[in-house]
């Protein structure tokens, strides 16, 4: 996917390289390649056949999409706006919106898993609701998580065999196991999410880590909710 590499570096994974959990052989890898990406959409039939610059579906319609983000965040807007160029250059016919953060927070309805957007630039932040287990992902990843914005139709069941399997392993890890199980099971929870495109990281300026004192591994971050939830994640 391409990324601005002159505003903020990428992120090949959802978990940070700076995690005990990081496992650099399991992650997908993404390079910065547009002609590369411009050979993959030709493969896939996103073809250009009139010429006007922007690939078109087989039924003739444009392959259109809005990028949608919040305008008071000038870092994100910008990223927004290179990655809109550069898509466009790629032949997709993309709209860069940078709205209101209240605007754009009224996209996701998900109490009622709807939603209002196509793509979206934002962040997930780390609160009393999102500590849940070791990898910070059980709002995001689980079929029936709540912040599980990238495919509200999964609807809690998981509709395909790789979410299906996400699931499980989040099952699974809230059972005690040995750490040589749960390590492993982290590793493959790893390689599945960092494939799957409903959610791309692009980087990750500051890491979570550890708020209780004898537990350390660099910064510190406020977190909201008790801090013995942190304890087991980072052993310094």
């Amino acid at each position: 996917l391409p990324y601005p590499r002159t505003i903020l570096p990428p992120s090949d994974t959802v978990v940070s390289a700076r995690s005990p959990f990081y496992d650099p052989a399991a992650t997908a890898r993404f390079a910065f390649d547009p002609a590369r990406a411009g050979a993959l959409l030709d493969e896939l039939g996103l073809a250009d056949p009139d010429g006007d610059g922007v690939r078109q579906f087989a039924d003739g319609s444009p392959l259109a999409f809005t990028l949608n983000t919040n305008d008071n965040n000038p870092t994100r807007v910008a990223v927004g706006a290179a990655l809109a160029e550069r898509w466009r250059a790629l032949g997709l016919d993309v709209t860069f919106l940078a709205e209101t953060c209240s605007d754009l927070q009224t996209r996701y309805d998900l109490p009622n898993r709807q939603a209002a957007f196509e793509v979206t630039l934002i962040a997930f932040g780390l609160g009393f609701t999102t500590v849940r287990d070791e990898s910070y992902l059980s709002c995001q990843f689980p079929s029936g998580g709540f912040c599980h914005i990238h495919r509200l139709s999964d609807g809690g069941g998981g509709e395909t065999p790789a979410q299906q399997r996400i699931d499980e392993l989040f099952a699974l890890l809230v059972d005690a196991m040995p750490a040589g199980e749960r390590q492993a099971l982290l590793f493959e929870l790893q390689q599945l999410i960092s494939a799957d495109l409903g959610q791309i990281p692009l980087w990750r300026g500051r890491v979570a880590t550890a708020t209780r004192e004898g537990v350390r591994n660099g910064q510190a971050v406020g977190v909201p909710g008790p801090a013995l939830s942190l304890a087991y994640l980072w052993r310094g």
